[in-house]
């Protein structure tokens, strides 16, 4: 006889079945979402997919789930922050991507007011991709941005230039979201970064004593590498200065500078391949001397064809920049006096054949003398430019492929060589300024006249505080106007794709000083009653802050 089941049974069998798995997933992702309960020992990041997407961890937030307050007669994700949480907030932390494709992101970290941990939430110039809560209060966070659209965030709470003082045992917890899935938890790491562009992010655990590894995820590969290092990356090691890790320019490598002593530039510069691979040293000594024997160091027990030495003057005001292991700039003080005015030399070198039986061989690109002593430099992410500045008097941008001028300013010449010794006194009555000083606002006034208009006057000018680099092509020169407590801090910004060799700024812009505002060239919007961050804030320059301000200050109102 045939036994058929009752009507029915196979679907009731079916939804039982289907049930039981969602609650075991709902289970799994609140253990998830509770936090890492692992040490460092145990503590592993979940398995990368094929494209590098993770594969683990707690569900994405997706747009529009969790629905819970209105805004707008429209329900708002409890992950997506109103413009009032952010904008005002003192308490609130933001980083805005750099270089593209980062560059159009940025996200926002609000503390918990009563709770130990955090919100967090992503955003664009769309609004909001993803978000989430956090069970700490991150002290630093880094982003990321693949060209496929994925976002790399990732969020601490480190010892390490913290506020407050905690002992060595004290838990350094990191979270690191891919395109919002948590792709890798620690209870401990040291250090952290993540390329911008997305393609791979690392961190620093601590071992058992002194130890530390490295541990690279390569999204692009969906590979994880491992490093054990010298307990000279520790940087709380006694005696020692502490490090820092970085990716290189081109992100394909993660670095750790300045060298472990206390000789300024001297000592030794580690690079480990995203890719895999064995790490390679650069190693900086003073020229005129031998290669110094480092007790304790892991080099002097590597393969001599994967270290490269670098002989500089040993100054401690002498600098490398580097690009990666194969590319670096020498920045030296060619002053006759020490510290002097100038100039500085700067060179490009390239290495080539680690590994090979040689050993790296070094090339030099070119080499160019700049008329000041350069203090503070800049490094485009994108875009072929290093920038160098003194100390508040002029600024000069070196294409890095030729070593040409690619802007000068205010003038290659000695602006003192224009300028009456009695002008200082007709100028600037009062004023606390040399007559160096004066010399060169005179001629970076003359050079920003389209800017700052036609009645403007040294005091209009500012003081110089340094360069950086708004994404590829964007340099910006902040300066400070006016005296304490009045002071007043602006942008200059020359537009390096057209800048003309002695031009001066195409436009100068406020800074917007609101706590999570960004300000400057940077700035969140709100769009339809929603926070939205649409990247690099560039108005037409008679539509900026400090043009509308020219009526009540004396200045023209257009160029």
């Amino acid at each position: 006889m045939k036994l058929e089941p009752p009507a029915g049974a196979g679907r009731r069998w079916l939804l039982a079945v289907l049930a039981c798995l969602a609650l075991a997933v709902a289970v799994l992702v609140r253990l998830l979402a509770a936090g890492p309960s692992g040490g460092p020992e145990t503590a592993a990041a979940p398995g990368l997919g094929g494209a590098g997407i993770p594969s683990g961890g707690p569900e994405p937030r997706a747009a529009g789930a969790g629905e819970t307050a209105a805004d707008g007669g429209r329900a708002r994700p409890d992950w997506e922050f109103a413009p009032e949480e952010v904008l005002a907030n003192p308490d609130c932390g933001v980083e805005a991507g750099w270089g593209m494709p980062a560059g159009d992101v940025a996200l926002v970290v609000v503390p918990d007011i009563e709770s130990p941990g955090a919100r967090f939430a992503v955003l664009d110039g769309d609004g909001t991709l993803f978000g989430g809560d956090l069970p700490f209060r991150p002290n630093h966070w880094r982003l990321g941005r693949r060209a496929d659209g994925a976002v790399v965030a990732a969020f601490a709470d480190r010892r390490r230039n913290s506020k407050v003082s905690r002992p060595p045992e004290s838990p350094e917890p990191l979270w690191v979201y891919v395109d919002g899935g948590l792709a890798y938890e620690s209870e401990k790491a040291w250090d952290f970064g993540v390329a911008r562009d997305g393609s791979s992010f690392f961190a620093v655990e601590p071992l058992a004593g002194e130890a530390s590894r490295l541990v690279i995820h390569n999204l692009n590969l969906g590979v994880e590498t491992h490093h054990d290092l010298d307990r000279e990356f520790n940087p709380f090691t006694e005696g020692e200065s502490p490090y820092g890790a970085f990716y290189s320019q081109s992100a394909e490598e993660v670095m750790f500078w300045p060298p472990q002593q206390r000789d300024g530039v001297l000592g030794d510069y580690w690079f480990y391949p995203v890719g895999g691979g064995a790490p390679r040293v650069v190693r900086a000594v003073p020229r005129g001397t031998g290669v110094p024997h480092r007790q304790g160091g892991a080099a002097t027990a590597m393969d001599p064809r994967m270290v490269r030495i670098e002989r500089i003057a040993g100054r401690t005001d002498d600098r490398l920049i580097f690009d990666s292991s194969e590319t670096v700039y020498h920045i030296a003080d060619r002053s006759e006096s020490f510290p002097g005015d100038g100039p500085s030399e700067v060179a490009k070198y390239v290495y080539s054949g680690y590994g090979g039986a040689d050993g790296p061989q070094r090339t030099e690109v070119w080499r160019r003398l700049v008329p000041m002593r350069a203090s503070t430099f800049a490094r485009a992410p994108d875009g072929p430019w290093l920038a160098l500045a003194d100390g508040g008097r002029r600024v000069f941008a070196l294409d890095t492929s030729t070593g040409e001028y690619a802007l000068v300013f205010p003038s290659l010449e000695d602006p003192r060589l224009r300028v009456p010794e009695d002008e200082r006194r007709r100028q600037v009555p009062g004023m606390d300024m040399n007559y160096a000083q004066l010399a060169s606002k005179l001629a970076q006034l003359e050079r920003s006249r389209g800017v700052l208009g036609l009645r403007a006057t040294v005091e209009d000018v500012g003081t110089l505080s340094g360069v950086w680099f708004e994404d590829s092509n964007r340099l910006v020169v902040p300066r400070y106007l006016g005296r304490r407590p009045n002071l007043r801090k602006v942008h200059d910004v020359f537009e390096m794709d057209t800048v003309e060799l002695d031009e001066g700024p195409a436009f100068r812009i406020e800074k917007d000083d609101i706590a999570c505002g960004l300000g400057g060239l940077r700035g969140f919007d709100v769009r339809d009653g929603r926070l939205v961050y649409p990247g690099p804030r560039v108005a037409p320059a008679d539509d900026h802050a400090w043009m509308a301000a020219s009526q009540t200050t004396g200045r023209d109102e257009t160029p």
